[in-house]
């Protein structure tokens, strides 16, 4: 939560900007825009329905049982998200960078008793940024190897990590056929309604309307929207998408200190250029491993990883 928020300082002294200390490159990072199910796999009207202020504590009754389907909604839209993180960390692996996770939406709230989906008394709106410790086991997690998704906005980020910057188009994505006419690669944006930034608490107070994504300015987003600096670009082709072909795809901007791919989707285990990525893909989940969510009358319920 302090490293999301930017708000533990003095990182500088200990390495922080290196990135993974394991890799030989130092201060080369990768990021991605991440995506969530489409709407016929998770409605995330389900969610919102339990927002402050139109939701009172009284409105709905605490969750009985994780079958109820607002757990099971919430568990396929949190378990999309972490099987992306854990297919981006094998590309940065792959091309010797260190992971700038994603911002993460939730759909429920984590509390440590039974609840109907918000921690009673609060007002926020629901689906929600969450803080990773909500998805990833923090304590078993390895965060050497990555970094918080508020990263290229901390106060303290080296001005040549800030200013070399390379935007990656990944070729095709969301158009690929299973053979039988339907796409593989089905994904849908995150809404644009969403708090990103820690602006002080709550997030929904204020009843965020679409559009309110093109006011924030933290993490990648602010990145992405500074004229000031001239970024370079790349794509990603099907023919160079396995995983001893994707550095020489991305040859022209190897030097660029952060590079920030449009979607890994596509590479997702199953999906149009997922082949050969499956043993990079698992040798992640001791690095992210999947957390719970918390709670109902019955208890909790994993997600999958």
């Amino acid at each position: 939560m302090y490293r999301e928020a930017n708000a533990w300082l003095g990182d500088e002294e200990v390495g922080y900007f290196d990135g993974d200390p394991t890799l030989e490159q130092k201060g080369m990072f990768m990021s991605y825009t991440p995506r969530i199910p489409p709407a016929d796999v998770v409605n995330l009207t389900m969610f919102s329905e339990r927002s402050w202020p139109e939701t009172k504590d009284e409105t709905f009754p605490t969750i009985e049982t994780v079958d109820e389907e607002i757990v099971q909604r919430n568990k396929a839209l949190v378990s999309f998200q972490i099987k992306q993180i854990k297919t981006a960390a094998a590309i940065a692996k792959q091309l010797g960078r260190t992971l700038v996770l994603p911002p993460i939406l939730c759909g429920l709230d984590r509390v440590w008793f039974p609840h109907y989906g918000r921690f009673p008394g609060s007002t926020f709106a629901l689906p929600f940024i969450c803080p990773v410790d909500h998805v990833i086991n923090m304590d078993n997690a390895d965060v050497s190897k990555f970094r918080e998704w508020t990263f290229y906005s901390h106060p303290e980020l080296p001005k040549e990590i800030r200013e070399s910057v390379a935007t990656v188009t990944v070729e095709g994505a969301g158009s690929s056929s299973d053979g039988d006419g339907s796409s593989t690669d089905k994904s849908a944006p995150f809404p644009d309604n969403l708090d990103y930034c820690v602006t002080g608490p709550g997030t929904g107070k204020e009843g965020k309307k679409e559009g309110h994504l093109a006011t924030q300015s933290c993490g990648w987003i602010g990145l992405e929207k500074d004229a000031s600096i001239a970024k370079r670009s790349a794509t990603v082709p099907k023919s160079y998408s396995k995983p001893n072909d994707i550095a020489d795809a991305l040859g022209g901007v190897r030097t660029s200190r952060i590079i920030h791919l449009d979607t890994v989707v596509p590479f997702m285990p199953g999906n149009s250029m997922s082949e050969g990525w499956k043993p990079l893909y698992e040798s992640q989940t001791r690095t992210y491993p999947a957390d719970v969510w918390c709670c109902s009358k019955a208890g909790p319920l994993k997600y999958d990883d």
